[in-house]
């Protein structure tokens, strides 16, 4: 296989400058309406540290310790930036944006001439792997507007530096690898374990089918680059278990599973559930690509296809056996691990590989077919073509351009018949304002959980906020769970009263109420309680 090398970095760079100023643009008027849910959590955790008089009554936030557990390096980057724009985390988190979105292009696409030698066909690979994919357990792949600036965001744009550092170091390669690996894995640690698992499993196959090693070697190896990885991910692994809360000795477990479940689906303690939920048309796509790929592997016995191959069973197997683990350890040790729910979601990496296969496929076909550097190029800007209309109806049906996928990858502000995003005020975010200019920082308020990132409120009883609690402080994950069971039993009239008791002062509702009402919209109502 020639190695071609006929992109201009230019190109590259200009084009990834672009994509990274347009989603800046695009967002310049963006509000906390388009965060996600964790981005929701993330931000009030970052306004906590600056300034600990807030969220004084809050549910996860008034003892910022019940969240010094969570990823503290982006947490530490997001305000970092904020003390640069007078500490607007909207405006922190769109400049954020704005560099992941560029480092993930150049990073990506440099991986990808390495691996497939075909710069036009690196190209689009590094353009594709950016559209949105839904692998299971609500996780993500891809990188698109502001929502999704989230630390397992931040490490995939990441993921190539281990590669890169491996191929451009001429001496201990494997460490230094592993260990830049481990220190990425501080953003998302969760994502950093899959990681490693990809990595390692990667190593083993090359190690056995191209380099002929023995046996002895690879076991050293590894324990190797697993204690460099190890010292890597430790300052994660200090923070994280110096912060959790771990003692449930007076917590009745079935209770604290009950609690568990209200707010986590069953599928992410119960594997096979897990595993049905790969049911869905991109991976279907990808995996049949990958046996493709297989059929038409034309390396030596198939050594690239066997090597993939082998590293998705050990994602897959590892993923979905540590709940199994956990649980034994749990039982000999006396212990109350709760990361296995956590770590089941790693199997997305499997996505990664199934996308890196396809590449190999289209180089596969591009050496049986003998197509010219031209014609490469040319579908390169075909491509980009279709996803400039990826919203027409007519494009809209074929398979990757109008999906997610493919209608993620590119601004709207670049792409063609779509209308522009709307960032007029919304119902919720003009009682948000109004909460934040008309209210005490120090009242606590029944409603939505964005008035805790948009208006610095202390909110009651929601159950984003109640998620944090579970591996930071589980006893007041338990009185949480009860006091929301008490409330959902109790009628209109009694939930006021309820609310009164535990010194709620505002509740913002969709419903009616008899009390003094502060703000009315078309759909949310302001009440003092």
């Amino acid at each position: 296989m020639k190695k071609i090398n006929d992109v201009p970095i230019w190109l590259v760079l200009f084009f990834n400058l672009l994509i990274a100023f347009g989603f800046y643009w695009q967002q310049k008027k963006a509000t906390v309406l388009d965060l996600s849910s964790d981005l929701a959590n993330i931000i009030p955790i970052c306004k906590k540290i600056d300034d600990p008089s807030l969220f004084s009554k809050d549910l996860f936030l008034a003892d910022v310790q019940d969240v010094k557990y969570y990823t503290p390096v982006y947490v530490e980057t997001l305000r970092f930036i904020a003390k640069i724009v007078d500490n607007n985390y909207i405006k922190a988190l769109n400049i954020l944006g704005s560099i992941t979105h560029f480092i993930f292009g150049i990073l990506w696409y440099l991986v990808f001439t390495k691996i497939y030698r075909f710069s036009w066909i690196a190209f689009f690979m590094s353009i594709l792997v950016r559209g949105i994919v839904w692998p299971p357990g609500g996780e993500l792949l891809g990188i698109s507007e502001l929502w999704t600036i989230m630390p397992r965001t931040l490490f995939q744009a990441i993921l190539p530096l281990p590669f890169l550092v491996y191929v451009y170091t001429k001496k201990k390669q494997h460490i230094l690898a592993f260990l830049v690996l481990g220190l990425i894995s501080n953003f998302h640690p969760i994502s950093g374990i899959g990681a490693f698992i990809m990595y390692w499993s990667l190593y083993i196959g090359y190690s056995f089918l191209e380099e002929k090693r023995n046996t002895k070697e690879i076991i050293y190896k590894s324990i190797l680059i697993s204690f460099f990885f190890t010292i890597g991910i430790l300052p994660f692994i200090t923070n994280y278990f110096i912060n959790i809360n771990n003692n449930l000795i007076k917590i009745d477990k079935q209770l604290f599973t009950a609690a568990f479940l209200t707010r986590i689906p069953e599928i992410f303690i119960n594997p096979l559930q897990f595993i049905l939920q790969w049911n869905r048309k991109v991976f279907w796509f990808f995996l049949f690509s990958f046996f493709l790929f297989v059929f038409l592997d034309q390396s030596r016995k198939k050594k690239i296809s066997k090597i993939l191959f082998f590293t998705i069973i050990m994602l897959f197997l590892v993923s979905n056996s540590i709940y199994y683990i956990e649980g034994f350890i749990n039982q000999i040790a006396g212990m109350n691990l709760r990361m296995a729910f956590q770590f089941i979601r790693f199997q997305k990496i499997i996505l990664i590989i199934l996308e890196i296969s396809l590449g190999f496929l289209l180089v596969e076909l591009i050496e049986r077919f003998k197509l010219k550097s031209f014609y490469q190029m040319m579908s390169l800007f075909c491509f980009i073509f279709l996803l400039l209309f990826s919203h027409i109806s007519l494009i809209s049906r074929l398979p990757l351009i109008g999906d997610d996928l493919g209608k993620s990858i590119l601004p709207k502000k670049f792409m063609l018949n779509i209308k522009d995003t709307n960032y007029k005020k919304s119902d919720l975010l003009t009682v948000i304002e109004y909460i934040k200019i008309h209210t005490s920082k120090d009242e606590l308020i029944y409603g939505h959980f964005l008035i805790r990132a948009g208006a610095d409120r202390s909110v009651y009883l929601d159950s984003k906020g109640a998620g944090m609690l579970i591996e930071g402080n589980p006893m007041k994950f338990i009185k949480w769970y009860n006091d929301y069971e008490q409330f959902n039993r109790l009628k209109s009239r009694e939930q006021l009263d309820f609310l009164k008791q535990k010194k709620v002062k505002y509740i913002v509702s969709k419903e009616k109420y008899s009390l003094k009402m502060l703000k009315k919209t078309n759909t949310y109502k302001l009440y003092k309680l």
